[in-house]
């Protein structure tokens, strides 16, 4: 059974009356695309505040569409640097150097499939499968984050 949904976050109203009103003017629009993204923005923008979702549901949707429209299928990571950049509590190598550890399983299995299917058919370059075969091998990316000036200097 499916429950009926009352909006109590915002008091839209919950017949996404705004969301049909763009929806068509979308469908009638002329194409362009700056034009064209940004009306599906405001769409999608329309749908979760009518929908009266909290800010951690309207992030997860957020990320579910980033990955939907950017072919992600594996680990994917929103690099933030109005926090992870800006406040040394953060530790920005940290969180970059966290996030390719706890992906190494995903990259060796992808890596391991890449070989497979690939390799055979003469599909990828040569430096492309010598990475792959690093990667089974059990070595993964690390970063080193360090300062520099506009001139290049470090910190």
């Amino acid at each position: 059974m499916v429950k009926s949904y009352k909006n109590t976050n915002k008091g839209t109203s919950s017949n996404f009356a705004k969301t049909r009103k763009l929806l068509t003017e979308y469908e009638n629009m002329k194409f362009d695309i700056d034009k064209s993204a940004q009306k599906q923005v405001d769409i999608i923008n329309a749908v979760l505040d009518e929908a009266g979702n909290s800010c951690m549901s309207a992030g997860w949707v957020a990320m579910r569409v980033m990955r939907k429209v950017q072919g992600v299928e594996g680990p994917m990571w929103l690099l933030m640097l109005d926090n992870y950049a800006m406040y040394p509590q953060y530790d920005l190598q940290e969180k970059m150097n966290k996030f390719l550890k706890d992906s190494k399983s995903w990259m060796k299995k992808t890596a391991q499939k890449n070989l497979k299917e690939r390799k055979k058919k003469g599909m990828a370059h040569p430096d492309v499968i010598k990475h792959w075969e690093t990667i089974v091998q059990g070595f993964y990316p690390q970063v080193e984050v360090y300062w520099v000036r506009d001139h290049g200097r470090r910190r």
